[in-house]
């Protein structure tokens, strides 16, 4: 809708609300053109761990265990 603006704008005989086809693809042409961008998609899926208590796998960073409600220490440092 914009490049119909655009073309309306510039041309007297064009502003009588004839457009050439030539006109059209262009301007769109230059509009979509400009404007494309590729869709870049990553999933992140969050860290797993082992219960100690219960040998489940859970997720890290929680404080209890999911299936069992044993306290998840940080035994990174020991």
């Amino acid at each position: 809708m914009v490049f119909l603006k655009r073309l309306l704008k510039g041309n007297s005989k064009e502003a009588e609300g004839t457009l050439s086809k030539e006109a059209v693809k262009t301007e769109a042409g230059e509009v979509s053109g400009s404007e494309e961008h590729e869709i870049v998609e990553k999933e992140i899926l969050p860290e797993k761990m082992i219960c100690p208590d219960c040998g489940g796998i859970t997720l890290v960073g929680l404080d209890f265990c999911d299936k069992c409600g044993g306290e998840l220490g940080n035994y990174e440092n020991y």
